[in-house]
């Protein structure tokens, strides 16, 4: 997804199905391998066991892509995404 910018959240959610609000976040960790990511409609822990999602940053692209997971991106289904950044002078405070 070329959202023209390397989002610092994502939060995903297949349309065609009853599950359940995906959030990704760079301070939870958003790497090449295992992600972290929570359910935004559930209280249950972080889950760290699967590669879910890869930020681009190339080639003109900047954005997010899905690897062929199933439950995440399979064919036949619909999605809907929210991505956001933040600018890089904005500081994290912890209250």
């Amino acid at each position: 997804v070329d959202c023209g910018f390397v989002p610092r959240l994502v939060i995903i959610k297949k349309r065609n199905n009853t599950g359940g609000w995906l959030i990704f976040d760079t301070l939870r960790g958003i790497t090449a391998g295992n992600d972290c990511y929570m359910f935004l409609d559930s209280s249950a822990a972080d889950v760290c066991s699967y590669d879910v999602l890869d930020l681009v940053d190339s080639g003109g692209v900047k954005g997010f892509s899905v690897p062929t997971l199933g439950s995440n991106n399979d064919n036949g289904s619909t999605y809907i995404y929210y991505a956001h950044s933040w600018h890089s002078s904005c500081r994290l405070i912890n209250l």
